[in-house]
């Protein structure tokens, strides 16, 4: 029942930029220009396989948070605060730390646990790279 009611809303909505005889307007037509002039597909086509699609979104998206956290990791060990990596992402410094410290701690230990070097050794990096982060912030 809920099947044949979304069908019929769907089938009075109006495509809009669509010629009523289905040819694409001018302004469609640039529109879909500029979009993939910049790499974006905004529209499903109606024989789009809208389920595979919204997979291979999902796997995107899972890859491009996973990718988030590993920079977020190297910006650190480069030295940026969360102030500095707040501000990247366009969110406050304390939203970035609650949403990301759990994640990246968890990737940097993974990193360490596949290191060939022991923990004395690590923490003694560590400390050494701290050292160094905090003299480059007191330097004008």
């Amino acid at each position: 029942m809920t099947r044949s009611v979304v069908s019929g809303y769907l089938d009075n909505v109006k495509d809009q930029g669509r010629h009523p005889k289905g040819h694409a307007t001018a302004s469609t037509k640039r529109r879909s220009a500029r979009r993939q002039a910049h790499g974006i597909e905004v529209g499903v086509r109606p024989e789009s396989d809208a389920l595979g699609e919204l997979g291979r979104l999902e796997a995107d998206l899972r890859a491009l948070e996973a990718r988030r956290i590993r920079l977020i990791g190297v910006a650190q060990r480069q030295g940026a605060s969360w102030d500095d990596i707040g501000s990247a992402l366009d969110v406050t410094r304390q939203a970035a730390w609650e949403k990301y410290r759990d994640r990246v701690r968890e990737l940097l230990d993974a990193t360490a646990a596949r290191s060939e070097h022991s923990e004395e050794e690590l923490a003694a990096s560590a400390t050494d790279v701290l050292k160094e982060v905090r003299a480059r912030r007191r330097r004008p």
